[in-house]
């Protein structure tokens, strides 16, 4: 009987836990995972531009019948593989539930309106922001604005990878709709939001951005009654999607010297949990009915006059906000007899390596019957290839096509496009008939182990768009090759705007089962709390994507000083050597490596010596090239020949005895930094010779075998 009230207790416990927990919105810790310690930085830039924005705009917000906007949201249903209506694969009426409790609070037609206290009655508003069901999907065809899918894990958690392993399991186009993904989301976590970002190109740093915009919500506070938590009243979604709209939560994220930057709101102490009678802190009554605060759903019932302008202003300024207003998907489809489209082009990703191209794109039916009477225009390169389909596409079908073949030309910035047409001559809508890509075509490999110095022209793929940033060459400071490097100009971010990326050619470290890579940093930030970063990305298909991070390294991981004026190196002091195990990857081929700068607008950002070593040994021999160095000497068994030379090259080892006689000879291609080990068991006793030529050198080295 005691065990068993026991685990009773323990159940209520953990009930009230996860009903009422402490940190339940996920937005900001995310967005500091995200952001690092460029996170401080992002929220100043934001809050800048926002200023600006409203400082400039010559609309005032009138609140009015005639501003209400809509939104088109789809509602994303992550579930377990349960069936429809129970668990996370939540029912219909549940979903519908949440969208009118959305309504009602945006609307200020919420009943429990009349609970906000007098005091605060004046600031009110009615945000006249209403959302609606999507009525037609990125295909343009007809939609019920949700979408049911079983997810790949059981729970998510904040973290980045189960951040991307949730939205990515089902997605549409974030400048055309608020995507709302419901799942499990873990214990004390029951949602969180993306805020929106500025117009300033450089400013929005997370490369996955628009792959993860929207919001998302445990499915147990997702709505009112159903699969929801007794205490569930719907207002997690409307707290989160403040947040995508661009408000902070009230209390600032911080103490009484915090701001949530919206006038009408009162500076706060701390977030309010449960449901206080009266709450007063910073010497002023707290607004804890506030939607932005943490109080429980029954006691939250206001957004203010000022929390509606601040969304209104990002509605209509920020991107993927503004776009929302003008989405396709706010208008029902129009359906015609015949119509196709073309869906995405899938193939080529970001770079392509070969001087073949076969495309891969998705050809549409979006119309009411069978089409079988077409032709596809393909263009590219030095080519336009025709194809015809074999067999028809039923009505609301589509398929993928591939298999016309292109051959690429190179060009100077290794920019190159693909053209997809369809002709169909009854077709009723022509407007979506035409695609087209852009991509790199950058058919160079390095040969492994590398070293990459900057002293002269490179074939790196340095990614040059207009008006934007990008990695500069430079000799005008020291560097710890004494010749030329790499630098990144983000001293001003309004002067240079941008995330400069170099790539480098493919690598191929299938014939290996150790590597790394070792590149040296300069960096001192501006100041303490501003830090620009070097992303060190890898990919694993040539270039299509990069989606593994390396390494991230910031002026916390350099443990940089601040230095005031334009940062210079001078001495190999203001050098810092970092080495990234690479060993994850032996075995891989078609790799290449990124290096990409997030512009936060502190100071210069200097990289050089790249090297790659067929080794994961962190404290290599760096020797004065060309070296080579014969330890331990004398030995018994083995010696080892360690090499550190000018270039790759391949080597012939001859083994000498005290009489001239070639008592063994090697051949050995790529060496650059590598370790030989020379077999000794056979040799009695006595003086030997090592004699190795090179390309660029030859030595002869004396040993003892004991």
């Amino acid at each position: 009987m005691i065990r068993f009230n026991f685990l009773a207790l323990l159940i209520i416990i953990l009930i009230q836990f996860r009903a009422f927990p402490q940190e339940k919105c996920g937005t900001v810790l995310l967005s500091k995972q995200k952001y690092g310690d460029s996170y401080q930085k992002k929220v100043l830039n934001f809050e800048r531009w926002l200023n600006k924005k409203e400082s400039e705009s010559n609309k005032i917000f009138n609140f009015n019948e005639g501003n209400v906007v809509q939104i088109p949201v789809v509602i994303h249903i992550v579930h377990n593989g349960e069936q429809l209506g129970v668990e996370t694969n939540i029912p219909q009426e549940q979903i519908l539930n949440q969208l009118e409790t959305l309504n009602e609070d945006f609307r200020r037609m919420n009943a429990d309106s009349v609970f906000t206290r007098s005091f605060f009655k004046p600031f009110a508003a009615d945000t006249q922001i209403e959302f609606v069901l999507a009525k037609q999907d990125p295909n343009g065809l007809p939609t019920t604005g949700i979408v049911r899918t079983q997810g790949p894990q059981n729970s998510y958690s904040l973290s980045q990878s189960d951040e991307f392993e949730l939205k990515s399991s089902s997605y549409w186009p974030a400048e055309d709709y608020l995507n709302i993904w419901v799942a499990d989301l873990s214990f004390t976590l029951i949602g969180y939001a993306q805020f929106p970002v500025s117009d300033l190109p450089g400013l929005e740093i997370a490369p996955d951005n628009r792959l993860t915009d929207g919001v998302a919500i445990d499915y147990e506070y997702f709505g009112t009654g159903f699969n929801t938590v007794p205490s569930s009243k719907g207002r997690t979604l409307t707290h989160e999607i403040g947040h995508f709209f661009g408000l902070r939560h009230i209390w600032g994220d911080g103490s009484c010297d915090a701001s949530d930057y919206v006038a009408d709101t009162p500076n706060q102490l701390t977030s309010t949990n449960g449901c206080p009678e009266i709450s007063f802190t910073c010497e002023s009554e707290d607004m804890f009915e506030n939607y932005m605060d943490y109080t429980r759903d029954e006691c939250m019932n206001i957004f203010t006059r000022d929390q509606s302008s601040r969304m209104h202003i990002v509605l209509n300024e920020s991107p993927r906000r503004a776009s929302l207003l003008t989405s396709p998907g706010l208008i029902p489809p129009e359906e015609y007899n015949n119509d196709l489209r073309i869906g995405d082009i899938l193939y080529p990703g970001l770079i392509h390596s070969d001087e073949i191209l076969t495309p891969e794109f998705e050809i549409i039916n979006a119309g009411k019957t069978a089409v079988e009477d077409f032709t596809i225009d393909i263009i590219g390169g030095s080519n336009r290839i025709t194809l015809t389909p074999t067999s028809p596409i039923p009505a609301g079908e589509s398929v993928i096509v591939s298999g016309a073949d292109l051959t690429l030309l190179e060009s100077e910035n290794f920019k190159q496009e693909i053209l997809v047409k369809i002709n169909f001559s009854e077709d009723e809508n022509l407007s979506d008939n035409t695609k087209n890509k852009t991509f790199y075509y950058h058919p160079f490999q390095l040969v492994v182990p590398f070293r990459e110095r900057f002293e002269g022209p490179t074939n790196w793929l340095n990614i040059d768009e207009e008006n934007q940033l990008k990695w500069q060459y430079t000799n005008s400071v020291f560097s710890p090759s004494g010749e030329s490097c790499i630098v990144g100009t983000f001293d001003n971010i309004f002067e240079t705007i941008g995330n400069p990326i170099i790539i480098t050619p493919e690598f191929d470290l299938s014939e290996t089962n150790e590597a790394s890579v070792f590149i040296d940093v300069s960096y001192r930030p501006a100041s303490g709390t501003i830090t620009d970063i070097l992303n060190i990305l890898l990919s694993t298909n040539g270039g299509e994507s990069f989606d593994v991070n390396l390494a991230t390294i910031s002026a916390s991981t350099l443990n940089s000083e601040p230095f005031r004026g334009s940062w210079q190196p001078s001495s190999i002091s203001d050098w810092t050597r970092v080495f990234i195990d690479l060993t994850d990857y032996a075995g891989e081929k078609n790799l290449r490596m990124a290096f990409q700068g997030i512009n936060n607008g502190s100071n210069n950002f200097y990289f050089d010596n790249i090297e790659l070593f067929l080794s994961n040994n962190p404290e290599p021999l760096f020797l004065n090239e060309p070296d080579v160095r014969v330890y331990p000497n004398p030995s018994i068994d083995y010696t080892n020949i360690s090499f550190y030379l000018d270039k790759i090259q391949d080597l012939n080892i001859r083994l000498i005895n005290s009489r001239g006689q070639i008592l063994e000879e090697n051949r050995i291609e790529n060496v650059l930094n590598q370790n030989y080990r020379q077999d000794l068991r056979n040799l009695s006793s006595g003086i030997y010779f090592i004699q190795i030529q090179g390309e660029t050198f030859t030595t002869t080295k004396r040993i003892l075998r004991q």
